[in-house]
């Protein structure tokens, strides 16, 4: 067999760097910039660590180009070719709609179509590779190359028209061991702690605080408090959520949204009027959360990492490479890049055990705090705590240690999760007690939206305006927990209150309860008369496979609830559209 000519080493290693290219380059510059809000790190910095990886498969590929000769070595390199086209068309072409890539668990029993054509695309073509080499390799080659050069170029040009979301720093989000240092210290006197716990769903909370055996504990442990049973959230998911209770600013999709919001949090919010009032306002949260918070005025700001390490870098690639892998691969490869909600790469290099799991991570911070919470400062406090304990997945078992896997997200495995939470909270207040600051704070502690288990006592049926039926975890969505223990009340059991309330009264409440005189355009829940049959609001929006890369969101149905959100109907008002589909 004749050796391969310098021409055609040459070839084969184009090929190879070709197909190199597109996963390790192409694919995750076109993911990061579609998703730039959810990445700590600039691109560049996981350029660098993807760099590694890319050099070794190359390596790799060269290599065993090598050990081929004559006709193996032409097919070898057609066979490169093919690959580099099929990594191509199935990251940009074949995209399918798995949902939002939270955690929360994917059917992989439906729609199996989708791998039969994944699966036929690859055989067929990788095959037709092999035996047609001769007739098609030239075709294939330049084909192979030419998509090379559009992609080179569509990356170029991405890269020009958003270079504000690029970046050159190590990480967008100024956070440090120094900022948790100051998070651990509290006033001895003015405190004001603002406990969101993404998630936590209204009837569970109270299901827990009225159990036989764990209410009468849990409803001493929440002394001082009230709980508001009826509360209605404002949005289905987070990112309209925030600004709607820290502001009561609700967005109506007549702008782009990342402006709304980053306008909202730099604006009159709850926090910021706290600053102005002179207290040291602390932020903690997880990354993309910490990138919005960022925007408000702020003291100490620390992103919670998944493990004890901050190294937010190597977390973001290894991010990165999950992403593009469960891109280019076939539906029924894609099934073991997800890996059961902990993805294939993550869960090898996460650090410590389980750590890659929001629960265990957020729970392990939470449980720093009260371990090393101390009374350090002069300034009133005001502590603004956004973690995930209770958010997809559900990995918890019931002596709240793991479960040894990612469970469905059903009524006992959140009840489960959620009861672990509050075990945790509870240790926080217990140390808060024992320093002597729990009676004199306010504390406020609610979601932004509730699980996915549709509430007991739902009975209705929802419909969009145009008469198509909603799905009925809406309602679990629209209820998430609110609870509030004023300054100077500590003593008694929980109490529960039917007042209706809404996630943008807590702006009012808080303004009101604080002395501070600044109006947010909704109600002090304090002063809310629990027998008042109030009118509410709730907006409800699908997700959208394409949501974080475009400027507004789907539909946005306005509901005009009048009195409970359980119990009475949801009428359906105002479409608030995109300003494409008006």
């Amino acid at each position: 067999m004749t050796e391969p000519n310098s021409k055609e080493i040459l070839v084969t290693f184009s090929m190879a760097v070709i197909l190199i290219t597109h996963v390790f380059l192409f694919i995750p510059f076109t993911l990061y910039l579609s998703n730039a809000d959810e990445f700590v790190t600039p691109v560049w910095n996981i350029l660098q660590l993807c760099f590694i990886p890319a050099l070794v498969v190359l390596l790799l590929l060269y290599i065993l180009g090598r050990f081929f000769r004559g006709e193996m070595h032409r097919r070898y390199t057609v066979f490169l070719a093919a690959i580099g086209l099929l990594i191509w068309f199935q990251g940009n072409v074949l995209i399918w709609d798995y949902g939002i890539l939270d955690g929360r668990t994917i059917d992989w029993s439906k729609d199996v179509w989708r791998g039969w054509l994944d699966l036929g695309l690859w055989f067929g073509v990788i095959s037709c590779a092999f035996i047609f080499y001769r007739q098609i390799g030239k075709i294939v080659v330049h084909i192979a190359c030419a998509v090379f050069v559009i992609q080179l170029l569509t990356a170029i040009y991405s890269g020009i028209e958003n270079s504000s979301k690029l970046g050159t720093q190590e990480t967008k989000i100024p956070s440090s061991n120094s900022a948790l240092q100051e998070l651990y210290k509290f006033s001895p006197e003015n405190n004001v702690v603002h406990l969101v716990l993404d998630g936590f769903q209204s009837d569970v909370f109270e299901e827990l605080m009225e159990h036989e055996l764990l209410g009468k504990k849990y409803r001493s442990d929440f002394s001082g408090f009230v709980f508001y049973n009826e509360t209605l959230g404002t949005f289905p998911y987070t990112r309209f959520a925030v600004p709607a209770f820290l502001s009561g600013e609700i967005y109506t999709n007549n702008v782009p949204k990342n402006d709304f919001i980053t306008s909202v949090i730099k604006g009159k919010t709850i926090l910021n009027t706290a600053n102005e009032f002179g207290y040291v306002v602390d932020l903690a949260s997880e990354p993309y959360f910490g990138a919005l918070y960022a925007n408000g005025t702020h003291a100490n700001s620390y992103i919670i990492p998944k493990d004890s390490a901050t190294d937010f870098k190597s977390d973001n690639a290894t991010m990165m490479l999950d992403l593009t892998l469960f891109r280019i691969a076939p539906h029924f490869v894609k099934k073991y890049v997800y890996n059961d909600q902990s993805w294939l790469l993550n869960s090898k290099f996460s650090g410590k055990e389980h750590m890659q799991y929001r629960y265990f991570s957020h729970t392990a911070f939470v449980n720093e705090l009260t371990e090393n919470m101390s009374i350090e400062r002069t300034s009133p406090v005001y502590k603004y705590i956004h973690v995930m304990n209770v958010h997809n997945p559900m990995v918890v078992a019931p002596n709240c240690g793991y479960a040894g896997r990612t469970m469905g997200t059903t009524r006992i495995t959140l009840t489960v999760q959620s009861k672990c939470t509050l075990d945790t909270i509870v240790k926080l207040f217990n140390k808060m007690k024992a320093l002597g600051i729990y009676d004199n704070a306010l504390i406020v502690m609610h979601a932004d939206h509730g699980g996915w288990t549709v509430p007991y006592r739902w009975k209705q049926r929802i419909f969009w305006s145009n008469g198509e039926e909603i799905t009925p975890f809406a309602a679990s969505l629209a209820s998430p927990l609110l609870a509030i223990k004023p300054p100077g009340v500590a003593s008694g059991e929980l109490k529960i209150s039917p007042a209706l309330a809404s996630l943008t009264d807590i702006p009012d409440t808080i303004s009101t309860i604080m002395k501070w005189g600044i109006g947010f355009g909704g109600k002090s829940i304090l002063d809310l008369d629990p027998k008042t049959q109030r009118e509410r609001k709730f907006y409800f929006y699908t997700w959208q496979r394409d949501a974080w890369e475009t400027d507004y969101t789907g539909p946005i149905q306005e509901f005009i609830i009048k009195g409970s959100h359980y119990d009475t109907p949801w009428l359906a008002s105002r479409m608030l559209l995109p300003p494409s589909d008006k």
